[in-house]
């Protein structure tokens, strides 16, 4: 079990359930390997790897051609 990858993805959850509107994952995979989690929070899906599985999927060349939109950190 990665440990690492499980605290990011636990961070990720108690930050959003600290939000004024508490948001909750619709779907979370993964948990089990570790190596690759998914989560599905509606407007966003986010990906969390080990460097094996990043390497390996490759998503970045899927997408690669896409538009890219720069989301700027609100303060």
């Amino acid at each position: 079990v990665d440990v690492h990858t499980r605290a990011i993805v636990d961070h990720v959850e108690r930050s959003l359930r600290k939000e004024e509107e508490s948001i909750r994952p619709i779907s979370v995979e993964g948990r089990t390997h570790l190596s690759w989690v998914l989560m599905d929070l509606g407007d966003v899906v986010l990906h969390v790897f080990q460097k094996e599985a990043r390497d390996y999927y490759r998503l970045e060349q899927l997408w690669g051609d896409a538009p890219t939109e720069r989301v700027q950190d609100p303060e």
